[in-house]
């Protein structure tokens, strides 16, 4: 049976994991918008 601290390990282990991928999602969603804001500007240029 496992201890309440091996729990507690494995769920901050968990949570640290989700919070890594999350700010990484924010990154990419943030650049994706800025590139995508370039490119908005640049095809308005053309015109």
């Amino acid at each position: 049976m496992k201890s309440m601290s091996d729990i507690s390990v494995a769920v901050t282990t968990q949570s640290t994991w989700f919070a890594k991928v999350r700010v990484a999602a924010r990154q990419a969603l943030t650049l994706h918008l800025q590139y995508c804001e370039t490119f908005a500007q640049a095809h308005r240029r053309q015109q």
